[in-house]
C-alpha cells in the first residue's frame, strides 16, 4: 500500500478515469460554467467558479458518480490503488491514497506502533463530508473525533 509502490500507469489511470466522469458529471449537471477541474500529482478537485457556491446535494451527486466510476474500474474489481473521494463541504476531491496510508506513513517515519499514536479528526462538516478520508484513519489507529 506504500505510495512508493504504486504503478505510475495505475496512479494515471485512476486520475484519468476520475476526471473523465467529472467532466461528464458537470456537463450532466451544468455545471460547465460554474465549476472547474483541477488536476493535482496525486488528485483531482472539482471546485466552483471564483465568487460562486454548490449546493451540498451537488457536491454529494459529483462524489457518488465518481464512486461509481472508480468501483467499476478492471471489471468491477476497482482502482488496484488505495483513494479517497469526498465532499469538502464546497468542492470535491478524489486523491490517490487515503488518510489510512497518511497515517502508517508517519507512524513508521516517527517508529510507533498504531497502539502509541492517536488520529484526531474534525467533524466540522456534515457526517458524509468527513467519511470519504476520515473513516480510513480508523483502519490504522485509534480516533478521537472534535465536534465543535
Amino acid at each position: 500500500d506504500a505510495p512508493g509502490n504504486w504503478k505510475e500507469s495505475n496512479v494515471e489511470a485512476l486520475l484519468d478515469a476520475v476526471q473523465n466522469e467529472s467532466m461528464q458529471a458537470m456537463q450532466d449537471l451544468c455545471l460547465d460554467d460554474r465549476a472547474s477541474i483541477v488536476r493535482n500529482r496525486r488528485s483531482i478537485g472539482i471546485v466552483p467558479n471564483p465568487g460562486l457556491e454548490l449546493p451540498r446535494e451537488t457536491l454529494d451527486e459529483m462524489v457518488l458518480c465518481v464512486e461509481e466510476q472508480i468501483c467499476g474500474m478492471n471489471d468491477s474489481l476497482g482502482p488496484g490503488l488505495p483513494y479517497s473521494a469526498y465532499n469538502s463541504g464546497s468542492e470535491v476531491w478524489v486523491n490517490v491514497g487515503n488518510k489510512r496510508v497518511g497515517v502508517q506513513i508517519l507512524q513508521s517515519y516517527l517508529g510507533v506502533q498504531a497502539s502509541e499514536s492517536l488520529h484526531v479528526g474534525d467533524q466540522f462538516v456534515n457526517e458524509k463530508a468527513t467519511v470519504g478520508n476520515a473513516y480510513f484513519a480508523r483502519t490504522a489507529t485509534p480516533c478521537i473525533w472534535v465536534i465543535s
